[in-house]
């Protein structure tokens, strides 16, 4: 038995037993931002609304990761 991601934990093989309760969670947030030199900034733009989008939740979840205030 062991503790680890539920996104890292989802390979052939594993067994997930599941996550640890929410009072116990610890979450790890990951942050995106575009660059003032973005080449095509207006598609980098596009991008970090969809991957913050209500509609981009399922891609989140079939990753084993929990989408934190979809927009």
């Amino acid at each position: 038995m062991g503790f680890f991601n539920v996104s890292e934990a989802l390979a052939p093989g594993v067994e997930l037993a599941g996550p640890v309760p929410a009072p116990l969670q610890q979450y790890i947030a990951y942050d995106a931002a575009v660059l003032k030199t973005a080449p095509d900034r207006a598609q980098a733009e596009a991008f970090v609304r969809f991957i913050n989008s209500k509609a981009a939740g399922e891609r989140w979840k079939a990753a084993g990761l929990e989408q934190l205030n979809a927009r």
